[in-house]
Parts: C-alpha cells; structure tokens; sequence
C-alpha cells in the first residue's frame, strides 16, 4: 500500500482519519444549576427558595441565566429573572460585565408585615479593568425600579474597587 505509512503498524493511520490534529480554537462549554433552600427566620417566617439557571462559555465571554422562585409563608410566591453577559477585551486583559433582572418583589419600603407584592427591574454594569500585574480597578453602577401598589420607588448606585490576585506576603 503506498500511502505514505512507513510501517504496516502506521497504515491504519495514515488511511484513516486517525491523524493527530492541531488543537482547534475554543468552543465553548455549558453549565446548569439547580438548587434549593430552606430557611427559618424564627417568629414563623419560613423560606423556601428553589433555582435553575444555565450559563454558556464562550472565547472572550459568557452568557448565564438564572430563574428564581420564593415561598414566603408570611408574605407568599415571588419569582426573579435575573441574565448576564461578560464580554473580555480582545487582548484578554480586562472584561466588561451586565446583569439584567426582573420579577416580583414581596417587601416593600414599608415594614408592614402587609406588604404588597409588586415588581421589580434592575440593570447594573461593571468594568474590571488592569491596572498593574495583579490589580484591577472595577467600576460598576446600577439602577433598580420598583413599582409596587404602595408607591414606585427608583434606586441607583455607583460602585468602585481594587481586586488583588497573586499577593505574596
């Protein structure tokens, strides 16, 4: 057989499509979640929550989505919607992160133990950005609505911090 194969022991590869290939590029990968939790607050507040979410990797980001669920047994059932997509800089140094969430809020701004369920959305961007080997400077703000039969209520916030990777004491 002349197909390039030295030996009678190489033929079945170099006939086959058994040759050793060069790694090709990133492909991604997915991961799922599913969980649970009980808690007891004491005064007969008890809480269940129950979540399932996904997240898809990808070369220079990812994208995940969670679902959430809450059984209050003082207050009742509310849901959360909450997805996020983080995009890395081209050269890998630094990365840029949303998070998009939605759903029905239980507590109100008030402390009565009647509180009226309403809704809830909020958005919130946050930069990681280099600044030294091994230092990072995150930026972040963030806006939430929360309209509920008691009242609408608007909060936004602006976050700024230091990440140290690598210290060696």
């Amino acid at each position: 057989m002349v197909n390039g194969a030295a030996s009678r022991f190489a033929q079945a590869r170099a006939i086959s499509n058994n040759r050793p290939r060069q790694a090709g590029p990133y492909s991604g990968g997915f991961s799922a979640t599913l969980g649970g939790k009980f808690a007891d607050y004491g005064s007969n507040n008890r809480v269940t929550t129950w979540s399932a979410g996904a997240g898809y990797y990808f070369r220079g980001g990812s994208f995940s989505y969670r679902f959430s669920l809450l059984d209050s047994n003082r207050l009742g059932v509310s849901h959360a919607h909450l997805a996020s997509l983080r995009l890395s800089d081209p050269a890998g140094s630094g990365s840029t992160q949303l998070w998009l969430g939605r759903g029905s809020s239980l507590y109100d701004v008030s402390a009565s133990p009647n509180a009226a369920k309403g809704n809830f959305t909020s958005v919130a961007l946050l930069r990681r950005q280099p600044i030294a080997s091994g230092v990072s400077l995150n930026v972040g703000v963030n806006r939430t609505w929360y309209d509920t039969p008691n009242g609408s209520y608007r909060g936004t916030g602006a976050t700024v911090g230091l990440t140290v990777a690598n210290l060696k004491i």
